[in-house]
């Protein structure tokens, strides 16, 4: 009985530990001028640590249409003005946060794109100091159940 006792104590022990791994913030740092990539990093953490809380900061002129689908607490943000630019050719939101909570998007320049932001389905966008130029329908559009936070 007591073998019995102790194999479940160290069971428990490695839940807890691999538990207490999984609640630890990611800070990744992604530069798109040395061809590093946001998707690659978006992908990592929702792979990883969907719930957050993460951080990715961006530097240098990056290309793409990105989309954050079921991430919580996320902070997607640049010390040096880092850009976005549509790759879509209008027919794409630069960056399209769905289904995600607590997620942060700060001191982009958004370049192009159908929306520059697409915040949908049920998400919590916080949108701090972007410029968002050239959008072909919205800068910034709020859709599906997003709450409009001023």
């Amino acid at each position: 009985m007591r073998q019995r006792a102790s194999v479940c104590a160290f069971f428990l022990l490695a839940a807890i530990g691999a538990a207490s791994q999984c609640a630890q913030a990611a800070n990744l740092t992604v530069n798109c001028d040395k061809h590093e990539s946001i998707r690659k990093a978006l992908h990592l953490l929702a792979t990883t640590n969907p719930q957050g809380p993460n951080m990715i900061t961006v530097s240098g002129s990056c290309k793409g249409n990105f989309v954050i689908q079921s991430m919580d607490r996320l902070t997607l943000i640049t010390r040096k003005g880092a850009s976005i630019t549509d790759r879509s050719h209008g027919s794409l939101a630069v960056l399209d946060i769905e289904d995600s909570h607590s997620v942060t998007v700060q001191g982009f320049t958004i370049n192009g794109g159908a929306q520059g932001i697409l915040c949908s389905t049920a998400s919590v966008c916080y949108l701090t100091g972007n410029t968002i130029q050239g959008p072909g329908h919205f800068g910034v559009n709020v859709v599906r159940g997003s709450p409009r936070l001023s």
